[in-house]
């Protein structure tokens, strides 16, 4: 009896030995099925159903660097003027004026430029730099407005009298007053002068034994000057 049992046994150890196998390469064939031939045609069969995606390319031009001019004066009285600066490498840079085109040159590898001398019109001059890429897209500079003036400011002195002679003491000490051009400097031996919104000015001076002379000049913001010389004499 414990033959047949050990028998039976083995037999049945046998037999579920093979099931497994059998499942084993059942299940292989299934996944080797699944993945060579249903999962090919799935993928065919969805790329035929779904909605077909475009992709489209831009060509957006960005512009270029916005270029920096140095700075200019606020003021002068020479009609000519020198712009440059620095922006983006090798792109156009196109000066411009009161809105009109002047000049147009190429920034260089480092990206620096400049211009020819500019000739200014009387009044504002609005000066600005425009840089352009060879997509066409531009990018400005800040616009720096540049006064152009050549006249001289007035000047009138109203004290001392030209040809005045002091003999007190007290009078050592002369006030000099005049007037001028609003927002005018105005300065006495080189000296700076106090001077009001209207062009009034007042100062002191302390006049030495003998003849005196006192320059007052009047420089407006162009750089114009004008000059009148005072002769005065003082005598204790």
């Amino acid at each position: 009896m414990a033959y047949d049992a050990s028998r039976i046994s083995r037999y049945q150890q046998k037999k579920m030995m093979w099931q497994t196998l059998v499942f084993f390469l059942l299940s292989v064939a299934l996944l080797s099925v699944f993945f060579f031939l249903l999962l090919p045609s799935i993928a065919r069969l969805y790329t035929a159903f779904s909605p077909k995606s475009s992709i489209t390319t831009t060509n957006d031009a960005f512009p270029p660097q916005v270029p920096i001019v140095v700075p200019l004066p606020e003021a002068t009285n020479s009609a000519k003027l020198v712009v440059g600066g620095i922006g983006e490498a090798n792109t156009s840079m196109v000066l411009q004026n009161n809105g009109s085109v002047v000049q147009e040159v190429r920034a260089s590898a480092d990206g620096s430029f400049a211009f020819e001398p500019i000739f200014l019109t009387d009044g504002n001059n609005d000066i600005l730099v425009v840089s352009r890429n060879d997509q066409k897209a531009e990018s400005r500079s800040q616009t720096q407005t540049v006064l152009l003036k050549t006249t001289k400011p007035q000047l009138s002195v109203t004290a001392p009298q030209d040809g005045a002679v002091f003999t007190r003491t007290k009078d050592q000490t002369v006030s000099v007053q005049g007037k001028t051009d609003p927002n005018v400097q105005t300065l006495l031996n080189g000296k700076l002068l106090i001077t009001t919104s209207d062009g009034s000015f007042v100062g002191t001076y302390l006049l030495g034994q003998g003849e005196n002379t006192l320059k007052i000049q009047a420089i407006d913001q162009a750089g114009n000057m004008t000059e009148q010389e005072v002769k005065v004499t003082y005598q204790p």
